[in-house]
């Protein structure tokens, strides 16, 4: 008798906190964790974005070289502005990234647009086929 009510009061105890959180946690936030050295939250999103969008680079190019992918011109063309983007986009983190809070200020606009332009390209060479994630994984702004 007391294993029934004691697995009773388990089943009762578990429901009530998945009500809980099907209730409560639909109002939840996501929490997204500082980047460990990041300056400022401009620095962590575009650190997300250069490091989201290497993977992608990295996986396209892994399933072009192996074989296992042949990419039409307009998607390699497509492939080749995202990897320009991307490298004109470290280069500019990298200098934010190392800057004092002065010449930090001074670059931040230079660095949020070369980022979008690395996300819109990004965009486009989704929509062009490549075999790459979706857009809403790569470099989600907080």
């Amino acid at each position: 008798m007391k294993r029934i009510i004691l697995a009773l009061s388990l089943v009762v105890g578990s429901m009530g906190l998945l009500t809980g959180c099907t209730t409560g946690c639909a109002t939840h936030q996501t929490v997204t964790a500082p980047v460990p050295g990041q300056t400022s939250d401009l620095d962590a999103q575009v650190y997300r974005g250069l490091r989201d969008i290497q993977a992608v680079l990295e996986t396209y190019n892994g399933k072009v070289a192996d074989g296992t992918f042949h990419p039409t011109p307009t998607m390699s063309d497509g492939m080749d502005q995202l990897k320009a983007a991307y490298n004109t986009t470290h280069r500019l983190w990298d200098t934010y990234h190392k800057a004092s809070a002065a010449e930090q200020a001074a670059t931040a606009d230079a660095l949020q647009s070369s980022s979008d332009t690395m996300h819109a390209k990004y965009t486009t060479a989704l929509s062009d086929g490549a075999p790459i994630p979706p857009a809403d994984t790569i470099g989600a702004k907080p």
